[in-house]
């Protein structure tokens, strides 16, 4: 269908409104059965297959509330989903490694945090990266009380 008449479609939940480009022809998917009452419209730009085997791999890049009872993820595919993977497992090491380092050293090293590229964590993993700077901060914090002693 033509963007142009996409965008008249009443109740569609689009980004073109936060600025998002959409091509010439959209696909426009609808939960319900007529685009009045249905419980969502939306031109969608995303990846259809018919087999997910022929995306290689799936990541799931972000999640958020667009409204009450409505998610909105954004994720990638294929060769971009296994590089941020390969991204995330290598921040993950280097946490880790960070860690167990304030558990040996005495002295404290410049934060890796400033380093990490969010934007290339997938959701799930970023949660894990999160979980384990809130514990090199806590120690961070244990470490210089103890050194300043």
């Amino acid at each position: 269908m033509p963007f142009a008449d996409a965008a008249k479609i009443p109740n569609l939940q689009s980004e073109f409104k936060e600025g998002k480009e959409y091509p010439e022809v959209v696909r426009v998917v609808r939960v319900g059965n007529n685009a009045e009452d249905a419980l969502a419209v939306e031109c969608c730009s995303g990846t259809h297959v018919l087999n997910t085997s022929s995306i290689i791999d799936f990541a799931v890049m972000s999640d958020r509330s667009s409204a009450k009872g409505i998610r909105r993820i954004l994720a990638v595919t294929g060769e971009r989903a296994r590089e941020n993977r390969h991204y995330a497992r290598a921040v993950v090491t280097r946490l880790e490694s960070e860690y167990e380092d304030l558990n040996r050293e005495n002295q404290i090293n410049p934060p890796y945090e400033e380093k990490i590229e969010w934007a290339r964590i997938p959701y799930v993993e970023s949660a894990r990266c999160r979980e384990l700077l809130k514990s090199i901060k806590k120690k961070r914090k244990t470490k210089k009380t103890v050194i300043a002693a």
